[in-house]
């Protein structure tokens, strides 16, 4: 059955918590915030998490420390506790609030999640009764901050995100300074810009640490030595012209090096330190002839061990990456791993930090790890994909790993105060690594009623302005709705039941939405075209207004004809103009709101809103299948100035329809004089039916020239299939793969290149989880130049399903080569480790003259 919930303030009607609480038992009654909360807490406890949230959250709040008449009290204690040293006990009955706790940290944790139930409290000003028993799965649950760039006058925005990490109740940072870091040991006189003060590090660090985080500085060494460019008297120290290393065989290395190391760990006092040494072979070490010449394994062994000295003088654990030494993406660019034992010579107790950015990551490297003796082993994240950052964490848990941290590389600010960076979905990937770092076992990511996003912003800079205030009046739109939202292919699946409730929520938003229903039961919405072949309407729909607003409220989504324009990774994400939102003054100006993906608008199956428009509510539907619907909040410039209406436009070509479910003004003068009238409600739309020439063609047998690889797979085969349906299909077969990451490929001779305005194919897999990213080109003949990296979502069932790629997605030439020119198609598959054999079929593949209608939804199981 499908499933729909308000993306509000509550889950399951408690106040939300995030990262969610492991045990919540509600009781009845509730506790009344007083205006001064008297508080008994240990001295090294800081309340100020506490004492911020109050005071934002009740008016004219404040938290006073006290001894007696408390009505709020931390205590340590090892009675009724959680055996965890960051687990808590808390209990809100009529008389009071109470945290206990082992340790100062567990207290620190409590008053996190004290400050969720404040900041999310269902009444005014009162909690409801609860006692909340939690702890976390693992031990290190962090983030990597990287601070290359910041300047002093930034030092208090690091210090107020790691202030919000903690709210997430993050609990360790990988800190990366590089060049901007203070050195003391080392001149610098050739150094491009001022670093960071002595002073500002400090803050940075004392941040941290009252936060309770573990703090771990992160020095490149080896490779990823960019850093060194930014100081001219060490041209000389690099691997030739090569910026990713220094020379190993250089004598004036080793005292730079081991200084700096030094001044690091004066300052950090840490009791980690993580040294990287990934990726060095990616970046041509060794180059320079002297290095060429020796032992790469010894030159590094050397340069390690006196700086191994200093860590264990200290009492420091060096942590490591692993892709060097125990292996990383595909195969066949390893070249067999020089060094893959030299981290049994820097002894067992070091640190192994696998970094595993596939979205369903399995347990072998743990076991590959473990097998050579290390038991000590951290996972790292990459915020591209939130799917890996829940899923991740429960590997950790199960391979006993010491935690996960998420990175987000150079990819966005460390500030994280650009909401215009097209990175945004990095946002849910903290949210999610906190959330399942804390409690690995929790539901499905897509499930749980928040838009991540807007959470994020919001505990970075506060609610936004435009957020729906005031009294909500609706504005009729009967007279303009034209279409069912569960009629038709590109619409989610909706039962009665589900609809019923989305339009309950809808209501009890603050825009008051009124989400009009069709005889069916099914939601309306004004649908314009987003092409020329998806059938919906296309003149703009106009809606009558007639008074004066303060501002307004658009209740929206988009449907995308096709998924083609997304990819597995965030890199191929791009940002589309949908249509606009004009706004009509009676004086005859206009304001416009463009709608645009990613911004104020996305297609309604993904869980993400964009930067400026908010989740209202989110379900699955029969096909379990997200669905989301958005709220635009507009806040009127000319609130003095009568508005007459209000112009819904699309982008005709952008391959996405906007829909309009409702409208509500804020404050308005007199009743919207609204689409009053007559519904017309178009039935599904006709599809185009496009002729196609076959490309590839399977049914006289194997193409003569087509090559098929292996890559990192056993058994690997290829022959001719017969469906019912597609009649001869290409069949790839693979036994069980062990190999950490596989690439299957097939290049297939193209037949007669022409111009076209599509590449067609169905596609079914046996066992899609095992494939991760599925890749497409267009290459010439013999390869030097290719078409693509064109990325497509795959279904996460065993289905046959349609594959479309516009021209328009393609580069228009690399080298000489386009798309009527091309020789070759290629189908690759970057695939890990899978348990069973899995069969790939692909149709015959086809060019159309226009653009298929396939609909390839994301989906999560309904629990």
């Amino acid at each position: 059955m499908a499933d729909v919930t308000s993306v509000g303030t509550v889950r399951d009607g408690r106040p939300l918590v995030v990262p969610q609480v492991r045990q919540l038992t509600p009781s009845e009654g509730t506790f009344a915030l007083p205006e001064t909360l008297a508080v008994e807490a240990p001295k090294e406890l800081d309340l100020t998490p506490l004492v911020n949230v109050y005071a934002q959250m009740v008016p004219n709040g404040k938290v006073e420390r006290a001894t007696e008449e408390a009505l709020c009290r931390f205590e340590l204690t090892t009675t009724d506790v959680p055996e965890s040293p960051e687990g808590y006990r808390l209990k809100i009955t009529e008389k009071g609030l109470s945290v206990a706790a082992r340790d100062v940290h567990g207290l620190h944790n409590g008053m996190q999640t004290l400050g969720w139930l404040i900041r999310n409290r269902l009444k005014q000003n009162e909690l409801q009764n609860c006692a909340i028993d939690d702890w976390p799965d693992l031990k290190m649950r962090g983030l990597y901050l990287q601070l290359h760039s910041i300047t002093s006058s930034q030092v208090e925005r690091i210090c107020h995100v790691i202030d919000v990490l903690s709210i997430l109740k993050y609990n360790t940072l990988l800190i990366s300074f590089d060049s901007n870091f203070p050195f003391t040991g080392l001149p610098f006189t050739g150094r491009e810009k001022p670093p960071l003060s002595r002073k500002d590090v400090d803050a940075i660090l004392a941040a941290a640490r009252r936060n309770h985080m573990e703090v771990i500085p992160c020095v490149q060494l080896v490779s990823h030595t960019a850093w060194m460019k930014s100081h001219r008297d060490w041209a000389n120290l690099r691997e030739g012209n090569n910026d990713h290393g220094y020379c190993l065989s250089n004598p004036d290395v080793q005292p730079v090096i081991e200084q700096l190391v030094r001044d690091v760990l004066d300052v950090f006092q840490p009791r980690y330190f993580h040294i990287g040494l990934d990726e060095y072979e990616q970046g041509g070490l060794p180059a320079c002839p002297k290095c060429k010449s020796g032992n790469l394994e010894e030159l590094i062994l050397n340069h390690l061990r006196p700086i191994l000295a200093m860590f264990a003088e200290r009492g420091v654990t060096p942590i490591i990456f692993q892709d060097q030494f125990f292996g990383f993406g595909e195969p066949t660019l390893q070249r067999g791993l020089p060094i893959k034992n030299l981290p049994e010579k820097l002894g067992q107790d070091i640190i192994i930090n696998s970094w595993e950015y596939w979205h369903f990551p399995s347990d072998a490297r743990a076991k590959e790890i473990r097998a050579r003796g290390f038991n000590r082993l951290l996972y790292m994240s990459f915020a591209i994909s939130a799917d890996n950052c829940q899923n991740l964490p429960k590997v950790a848990l199960r391979t006993g790993a010491l935690g996960n941290i998420v990175a987000y590389w150079s990819m966005m600010p460390a500030t994280m105060s650009a909401p215009d960076w097209p990175f945004s979905e990095f946002y849910p990937s903290f949210i999610a690594n906190a959330n399942y770092c804390w409690n690995a076992n929790d539901i499905e990511f897509s499930s749980i009623p928040i838009d991540s996003a807007q959470l994020f912003m919001e505990l970075l800079d506060g609610k936004p302005e435009r957020a729906f205030r005031g009294k909500a009046s609706r504005v009729p739109l009967d007279g303009v709705l034209n279409r069912a939202f569960a009629n038709d292919s590109v619409f989610p699946k909706l039962d009665g039941k589900t609809t019923a409730e989305m339009r309950r929520l809808a209501a009890a938003d603050p825009a008051d939405f009124d989400l009009r229903m069709g005889e069916n039961g099914a939601p309306l919405a004004v649908v314009l075209s987003g092409t020329e072949y998806d059938g919906f309407a296309t003149e703009p729909a106009t809606i009558p207004v007639g008074t004066k607003a303060t501002g307004a409220s658009f209740l929206m989504t988009a449907a995308m004809y096709n998924k083609f324009l997304l990819a597995t990774s965030v890199y191929a994400i791009k940002r589309v103009n949908v249509g606009t939102l004009r706004i009509v003054y009676a004086d005859g100006q206009t304001e416009e709101i463009p709608l645009t993906t990613q911004r104020t608008i996305n297609d309604w199956n993904s869980y993400l809103a964009g930067n400026s428009c908010r989740v209202v509510l989110r379900g699955n539907d029969r096909n379990g299948a997200i669905f989301s619907l958005y709220a635009i909040d507009w806040r009127n410039p000319r609130p003095e100035e009568e508005i007459r209406e209000i112009v819904l436009t699309s982008n005709a070509d952008s391959f996405f329809a906007p829909a309009l479910f409702a409208v509500s003004l804020s404050d308005a003068a007199q009743p919207p004089v609204g689409a009053d009238g007559p519904m017309s409600i178009a039935p599904p739309p006709h599809r185009t039916e496009f002729k196609a020439e076959t490309a590839v063609g399977f049914q006289d047998g194997l193409p003569e020239g087509i090559k098929a690889t292996g890559s990192g797979t056993k058994d690997f085969k290829i022959k001719l299939a017969h469906d019912t349906q597609r009649g001869n299909v290409l069949e790839m077969s693979m036994a069980a793969c062990e190999s950490y990451l596989a690439r299957p490929l097939v290049d297939l001779p193209l037949k007669n290149p022409q111009e076209f305005e599509s590449v067609s194919f169905d596609i079914r897999i046996s066992n899609p989880q095992a494939v991760f990213r599925p890749d497409f080109y267009l290459m010439d003949s013999p390869i030097a130049h290719e078409l693509g990296d064109i990325g497509f979502f795959l279904e996460t069932d065993d289905q046959w399903h349609t594959v479309c790629i516009p021209r328009q997605r393609f580069p228009n030439a690399a080298g000489g080569l386009t798309p009527e020119t091309a020789a070759i198609m290629s189908l690759r598959f970057f695939m890990h480790q899978w348990p069973t054999p899995v069969t790939m079929q692909i149709s015959d593949i086809k060019y159309l003259n226009g653009v298929l209608p396939s609909r390839v939804n994301i989906t999560r199981p309904v629990k």
